[in-house]
């Protein structure tokens, strides 16, 4: 019983690791940096703080930093002068679904007999 005690304790010190977000959260949250900071026209790094902190109060300075690193990078945000930032062209891709997609003929039967004998796909 220790052992898993244990386990599950590193589980939690390493939690941060299983935090990665995904390319819509990302979207999504740039899109919620926007329309926040959109009516401010100019606002600072500590204004952006305290966004994050909103929903995640225990984040330290140096991850608001990076995160406004790679918000201007990404063309979110446009660099003003030294702690001041305007929304900027965002340059993000969004790719369209390609109406043809959907129409791509299945797999026969005797392919998808194989492919699930071999890889254990089920078609």
């Amino acid at each position: 019983m220790q052992i898993i005690g244990n386990i599950f304790g590193y589980c939690q010190k390493f939690a941060f690791l299983r935090t990665k977000k995904s390319a819509l959260e990302r979207m999504i949250q740039n899109d919620e940096i926007i329309q926040h900071f959109m009516p401010m026209g100019l606002f600072k790094t500590s204004d952006i703080a305290a966004w994050f902190r909103e929903s995640e109060p225990e984040l330290k300075d140096s991850s608001i930093n990076w995160r406004v690193y790679v918000l201007v990078k990404d063309g979110v945000l446009s660099r003003v002068s030294k702690g001041v930032f305007k929304i900027g062209e965002n340059r993000s891709y969004h790719p369209v679904a390609d109406t043809k997609l959907k129409n791509w003929p299945r797999p026969s039967s005797s392919s998808s007999r194989l492919l699930s004998f071999v890889f254990g796909i089920q078609l």
